[in-house]
């Protein structure tokens, strides 16, 4: 399943509904909710420069890892639904999220901003890094992580990573080859593929832990890291019930949490 449009959603019910959200749509709507977050005491009580430029990196990045899932379609005949699975995505999301902030990181020290700006950037890098991380964490994000390099995702033909390469670069204005320059090669070759997530797993094993040293060294950062990934599962969750819910299924548990925050959160 590739077409012109990255998908960060799709799901097909025997009734004939189906339900597709690309993921250009997915951002653009958390964008809109986190406008809305913005307001709220949680953010306003984190005083620290650049937070909404860094905040905007973990909405604008989440999803990214479902590049890879875009023919990962499942037919589940039991529940009478298909659907394309972006199990383990989260992962790939901040593997190559932390590419960018590197890079960015890099750039900005040649500059010559000074310490103290550097190390809120730094703070700022790892609080996306975790929201990221951990926007999926009710799942059981050890199992899901251990699982990584079993998934059977499908490898791509040249001319499907030549239509997901150009939309990439729609939606993030850098090439896929700018995060990884073999990207073409693992993506359409399925040895490679398994090479590499074996690679993001254990790249992700350190991210995690470097996540937590920074997490537990101050109380501050703390503060910051958790406002983050609020946000984050804030934004995601009101987007995807906004375009994704079928008129008959009931509201889920945590979406009613989510809607908590609008309840108690401005004052």
């Amino acid at each position: 399943m590739i077409s012109s449009n990255i998908l960060a959603f799709y799901k097909r019910y025997n009734d004939g509904k189906v339900f597709i959200e690309t993921l250009n749509e997915h951002i653009n709507l958390c964008l809109e909710f986190f406008k809305k977050f913005e307001e709220t005491r949680f953010w306003k009580s984190i005083n620290i420069s650049l937070k909404e430029e860094y905040v905007k990196f973990a909405i604008i990045y989440h999803d990214v890892g479902k590049i890879f899932y875009q023919k990962h379609l499942i037919r589940d005949k039991e529940k009478g639904i298909e659907y394309l699975s972006f199990r383990g995505h989260e992962f790939i999301s901040t593997w190559m999220l932390k590419r960018v902030l590197e890079k960015r990181i890099k750039k900005l020290i040649l500059e010559g901003l000074d310490e103290k700006t550097v190390a809120d950037i730094e703070l700022l890098s790892k609080s996306t890094q975790f929201a990221v991380l951990y926007h999926h964490h009710a799942m059981d994000i050890k199992e899901r992580l251990n699982e990584l390099d079993m998934i059977n995702i499908r490898e791509f033909t040249e001319e499907e990573y030549q239509i997901l390469s150009k939309e990439f670069f729609s939606i993030y204005k850098i090439k896929l080859e700018d995060i990884d320059p073999s990207f073409n090669n693992f993506l359409c070759n399925k040895n490679e593929m398994n090479k590499k997530l074996k690679e993001i797993k254990f790249n992700v094993e350190n991210i995690n832990s470097e996540i937590w040293r920074i997490y537990n060294t101050k109380p501050f950062n703390k503060k910051v890291m958790l406002t983050f990934l609020l946000a984050l599962i804030y934004v995601d969750y009101k987007a995807s019930k906004t375009s994704r819910s079928h008129p008959e299924e009931p509201p889920g548990f945590f979406i009613n949490v989510i809607n908590e925050i609008d309840n108690y959160a401005y004052f």
